[in-house]
């Protein structure tokens, strides 16, 4: 049996595009971790919380996003999955912004309808 030039050269190629591809993320990680040492790693708030002055997160003041926020969790207690809690603001949202048939402004003045088909 002889080797096959043309799969030779394929599975090396495929090889080294495989190691850049993993030495990029190792220093990607790297980087990222050097930056959050040296305190320079800037990272998005989750919904309901904001940087305070001292630089340490803190729950949002505004009272109605705490309110749903904890709206989120209740209903994800009562309903027990997270899909089910997605499938029921979907349809809650979808209810109470739009009409059968019409799609109503909402803040930014665009018509919104969305699907609660999963």
């Amino acid at each position: 049996m002889g080797s096959n030039p043309t799969l030779s050269a394929s599975l090396l190629s495929s090889f080294q595009s495989n190691n850049q591809t993993l030495l990029l993320r190792q220093r990607s990680v790297e980087a990222r971790r050097e930056k959050a040492r040296r305190g320079e790693l800037l990272v998005t708030a989750q919904v309901g919380y904001l940087k305070g002055e001292e630089q340490h997160w803190e729950k949002d003041p505004d009272r109605r996003v705490q309110q749903a926020v904890l709206l989120v969790f209740r209903k994800f207690l009562e309903l027990g999955t997270v899909r089910q809690t997605l499938l029921w603001f979907l349809d809650t949202i979808c209810n109470f912004l739009c009409t059968p048939g019409k799609a109503r402004p909402i803040g930014n003045g665009l018509p919104t309808q969305r699907s609660t088909e999963f």
